[in-house]
């Protein structure tokens, strides 16, 4: 059969390979998630309170201890929440960790102490590599294995090796490469040791729409369950609200209106929030250009994938609003 104009290019859009960075958030936390509720891997949280006591990391960056009367998953993707956004402190946790393992340089020269990496990330970093430790597996294997093959993201991975589908890979213009403090889009060709925790992987809109419908499922998907419904809703949930101790500041990136899950930013006011939308709205962006979200109300997931560093606050409003301006009810 040969496909017509429009679905063939339908086809190819749905297959072209983006730098999803930080969009990955929530497929990082609920790796975590899996392996402390699913498995009962308890010693997640044993290898971050030595981290604390050794002063590799503290509890005013990661915010470790919060809620632990919650369950251990719950701790385990907190750890984004509150680092503190500074030169210099964004790979502290992760080098460490791997030193402490005796394998100095796994993380590799490319994320040095003082390397630039896209914003607050150190957290999820920090939860990559502990998964690795705990796992034995490195955090690519594992999430293969557990998360990316059973949902059929067979295009998501850190790194594009085959010829014919680094051709697929999005670029943005060579002049909206730039993410801030002389830091630039990275090449997906290029491997490097480290697989970042905190943003780095690669991924296609048919991929990623997976990863949102088994959310918007409650954690299930084609008849496999990955989650149950309640820790779906829990990972929802707004996790820094009046009393948590947790207070936005500078570079709080969820913005008014929004609380923050566990690896999704939540929307907790209809007003407020510059753009159109529901109550409960899961949602979380990477600094590329890439963007999704959840709407538990309207029964509805958008995945949205482009590379542009300079347009991507502007296109994601548009888009929210073109979405919800069409509805009819």
């Amino acid at each position: 059969m040969k496909l017509s104009t429009t679905s063939a290019t339908l086809l190819a859009q749905l297959g072209t390979v983006s730098r999803v960075a930080s969009t990955r958030s929530a497929v990082q936390a609920l790796s975590g998630v899996q392996l402390l509720a699913q498995d009962g891997r308890a010693e997640l949280l044993g290898v971050l309170d030595q981290l604390v006591a050794a002063r590799v990391v503290d509890r005013e960056s990661l915010r470790l201890g919060v809620l632990m009367q919650a369950d251990a998953a719950d701790e385990i993707a907190r750890v984004h929440v509150g680092c503190r956004h500074q030169p210099g402190s964004q790979s502290i946790g992760v080098r460490a960790l791997d030193e402490r393992r005796g394998h100095p340089g796994v993380v590799g020269q490319e994320h040095d102490l003082g390397a630039t990496m896209s914003y607050c990330n150190t957290g999820f970093s920090v939860l990559g590599r502990v998964i690795e430790v705990v796992s034995g597996k490195s955090l690519y294997q594992f999430e293969k294995e557990r998360l990316l093959d059973p949902l059929g993201m067979k295009d998501t991975a850190f790194y594009v090796i085959e010829p014919d589908e680094q051709k697929l890979i999005a670029e943005p213009f060579d002049n909206d490469r730039t993410i801030g403090a002389g830091a630039k889009m990275g090449d997906p060709r290029v491997v490097m040791k480290m697989e970042s925790g905190g943003g780095g992987m690669v991924s296609t809109i048919g991929d990623y729409a997976r990863f949102a419908q088994m959310i918007l499922n409650g954690g299930t998907l084609d008849g496999k369950r990955y989650l149950s419904p309640k820790t779906v809703a829990y990972m929802g949930s707004n996790q820094i609200g009046p009393g948590s101790g947790v207070v936005p500041g500078p570079y709080y990136l969820p913005g008014p209106g929004f609380g923050f899950g566990l690896g999704f930013a939540v929307r907790t006011d209809a007003g407020i929030v510059p753009y159109e939308g529901s109550v409960g709205e899961m949602n979380w962006s990477g600094v590329g250009g890439t963007t999704f979200w959840i709407d538990r109300q309207e029964n509805m997931i958008a995945v949205f994938m482009a590379q542009t560093i300079a347009n991507r606050s502007r296109i994601r409003i548009t888009l929210k609003n073109m979405v919800y301006g069409a509805f009819e009810r």
